[in-house]
C-alpha cells in the first residue's frame, strides 16, 4: 500500500509567456488542490529564478510544485499525497491548463516501506 502517490508531469508548453507569467503560475497553484480534492493550507508561494520560476502551495495532504523555464516552453509539476486522488483529472487539468502540446507523466506509491498507519 504505501504512504501516498506522487504524480509527475514533464511538459512542453504551447504557450511560453504563460510560463514567464507570475499570476498564471500562482492561479493554477491557487486552484489546483481544489480541482482534485485536497485541502490548500497555505497560499502559493513563487520565487523567480535565473531560468523561470519555482513555486509550490502546500495542501493538508503534502504538497504541489511546479518549475517552469519559459525560453524553451518546459514545465515541470509534482503532486505528492498521503491521500489518493484522482489522476487523470490532475492530469488532464494541468495539461490544458499550461497548453502542453507534449508531456511525460509518471506516478509512483511513495513510502512502500514506510506506510502511513505502522
Amino acid at each position: 500500500m504505501g504512504f501516498g502517490p506522487h504524480l509527475t508531469i514533464d511538459g512542453i508548453s504551447s504557450d511560453k509567456k504563460s510560463l514567464a507569467n507570475m499570476t498564471h503560475i500562482y492561479n493554477f497553484l491557487d486552484q489546483c488542490p481544489k480541482k482534485i480534492d485536497m485541502t490548500k493550507i497555505t497560499e502559493p508561494y513563487i520565487v523567480k529564478v535565473d531560468l523561470g520560476f519555482t513555486g509550490m502551495v502546500l495542501i493538508a495532504e503534502s504538497h504541489i510544485s511546479v518549475h517552469t523555464y519559459p525560453k524553451t516552453g518546459k514545465v515541470f509539476i509534482d503532486i505528492f499525497s498521503c491521500k489518493p486522488f484522482d489522476i487523470s483529472k490532475a492530469l488532464k487539468y494541468a495539461a490544458k491548463y499550461f497548453k502542453l502540446k507534449d508531456f511525460q507523466s509518471e506516478c509512483i506509491q511513495r513510502g512502500k516501506e514506510f506506510p502511513r498507519w505502522k
